[in-house]
């Protein structure tokens, strides 16, 4: 069984958003922006 893309992307998203400064990214992973915040409601 494959993994579903948008679950990959999902992935992906969270640890982009919460990767550590201080840290290198991994070489040969494209790394997606930031989000940007949420406003609270």
């Amino acid at each position: 069984m494959r993994p579903r893309s948008d679950t990959v992307e999902a992935a992906e998203q969270w640890f982009s958003d919460h990767w550590p400064d201080d840290l290198v990214w991994p070489d040969g992973i494209p790394r997606p922006p930031k989000s940007k915040p949420q406003e609270a409601a």
